[in-house]
């Protein structure tokens, strides 16, 4: 008799006869090996790599069999490229594109002097511990063998040079700015920058030259400035920042025919011979309406006109041909009037109609002084008594001549509208030369400002010529301003020189 399955065994009759169908393969199917897939890289760019575009090509990485790791730092760290001197990849030159691809950004500065590869290295792959990957891209060297290099001055960025005003064209101005190639090329020369019309230069060595046509004055300007260009012929150029000086000469004073100067309402000074012959415009000072020249000095001796321009509010100065124009004061000023010239004593005079002040400063327009700011209207015209230290003017509308000390100081009423006077204008003195009389020749004074007496301003301009050649301090013409000459002038010390 048989016995019925019991449940146990009927449960492992069925485990069984499950593993035989899922093993037993169907009629008509074959099993088909699933091969591994092997991970690689391939490295790509937008075109082939050269030396001259090498700094700053993007190369692309793509990776097969396995993703990139999630995190850009991990990638960071584990992309290299190596094989040529000079290529380096930067620390935010690597960005993630997706799972498989990634970009590298590459940096050159080297010199290839033939053809290369580079060899990209790449760790940073998620679920891999197997060896880097590894993947090559060739370079090709430029065909001269290397990067052009840029010359180079061997002063650096900037450098000086000078020479004496007056110098005709032509004429060389120091050494030659010179740059070097080290690619041994031929350089070009040329001139740039704000005063580069006023100069020349060789262009196969740089030396720097006057320039054709060109009045070279050192009251007018006395420092240039032009830039020098060093080019290679292979793009490669370089400069140099060069400061000209201009340095003074002593000149003798202008002589000439003794001149008659005027102005007048058609905006001119005119000048003609003491016989009213040879009339000629020295200057036009201006358009009607905009400038006028009003107060007129002259300084024979170094052949200068002073003017003030009660029109464009400035005291200005010229050669006495008009050449040369320079605005002495040109701020401050309302309507300049009267003008004096105190010549021995560098200083000059004026008058302002607005502002209602005297004034003086400097023949070169500084150290400007307020003299007389209160007790006058409108001054008109002035004129200095030097050797009795006054200074004498009219007042248009406070119908008065007055005087004052030539530092403005105890202001006088000399004639006035009680004395019968109305609109006083013009006025002129009637007083001995005012100058130092010169000291007989081959005799030297002591007084060297002039003023009449030598005094302790006179020491001190010896102090200044202490140990130089000036011939005006060297008081025993020995040929230098030495204790010989200061023992001479402490003897002349309190005396008129």
């Amino acid at each position: 008799m048989k016995r019925p399955f019991t449940n146990r065994q009927f449960a492992f009759l069925s485990l069984v006869a499950a593993l035989i169908v899922f093993t037993v393969p169907a009629p008509g199917y074959a099993q088909v090996p699933v091969p591994a897939v092997q991970e690689s890289i391939t490295v790509s760019t937008s075109s082939p790599l050269t030396e001259e575009i090498l700094d700053g090509s993007v190369v692309t990485v793509t990776l097969a069999g396995r993703t990139f790791e999630q995190s850009i730092f991990s990638i960071r760290r584990a992309v290299s490229v190596s094989g040529i001197a000079g290529v380096s990849v930067g620390t935010f030159g690597i960005r993630r594109v997706n799972d498989t691809k990634v970009t590298v950004e590459l940096t050159f500065n080297g010199d290839i002097d033939s053809d290369g590869t580079l060899t990209f290295t790449v760790g940073a792959i998620a679920n891999y511990s197997g060896e880097p990957l590894v993947a090559t891209l060739p370079v090709a060297a430029e065909a001269s063998g290397g990067t052009n290099q840029v010359p180079t001055f061997s002063e650096g960025a900037s450098a000086t040079r000078s020479f004496a005003e007056n110098t005709g064209a032509g004429q060389n101005i120091g050494n030659p700015a010179t740059a070097s190639d080290n690619d041994g090329g031929t350089l070009t020369y040329s001139l740039e920058g704000t005063d580069s019309a006023s100069f020349a230069i060789v262009s196969t060595s740089g030396q720097l030259q006057t320039g054709s046509g060109v009045a070279y004055d050192y009251e007018v300007k006395n420092r240039y400035d032009v830039t020098v260009r060093a080019s290679d012929g292979q793009g490669g150029s370089v400069t140099i920042h060069v400061t000209i000086d201009l340095t003074d000469v002593s000149e003798p004073p202008v002589t000439s025919a003794p001149q008659l100067y005027w102005n007048h309402v058609n905006y001119k000074i005119q000048s003609a011979n003491l016989d009213g012959s040879n009339v000629k415009d020295v200057l036009v000072t201006g358009p009607s309406g905009q400038s006028a020249s009003w107060g007129l000095a002259l300084d024979v001796g170094n052949g200068k006109l002073y003017w003030t321009d009660w029109g464009a509010d400035k005291i200005q100065r010229a050669n006495l041909d008009g050449s040369n124009v320079e605005d002495l004061v040109a701020s401050g000023l309302g309507r300049p009037s009267g003008l004096a010239l105190d010549v021995g004593n560098g200083k000059m005079y004026w008058m302002d109609r607005e502002t209602s002040r005297i004034q003086r400063a400097d023949l070169s327009g500084s150290n400007v002084e307020d003299l007389v700011t209160s007790g006058i209207n409108e001054p008109v015209a002035l004129a200095l008594d030097v050797g009795n230290g006054k200074m004498y003017w009219t007042d248009w509308t406070a119908d008065k001549i007055q005087r004052a000390g030539l530092d403005g100081s105890n202001v006088e009423d000399l004639v006035t509208s009680a004395d019968g006077l109305d609109r006083p204008f013009w006025l002129v003195l009637a007083v001995p030369a005012t100058a130092t009389p010169p000291a007989p020749q081959g005799q030297k004074t002591a007084d060297f400002n002039g003023d009449g007496i030598v005094n302790f301003a006179d020491f001190f301009d010896f102090v200044d010529a202490f140990g130089t050649t000036d011939a005006q301090y060297d008081l025993d013409d020995n040929g230098i301003v030495n204790f010989a000459d200061f023992f001479e002038f402490v003897d002349a010390f309190g005396t008129s020189g």
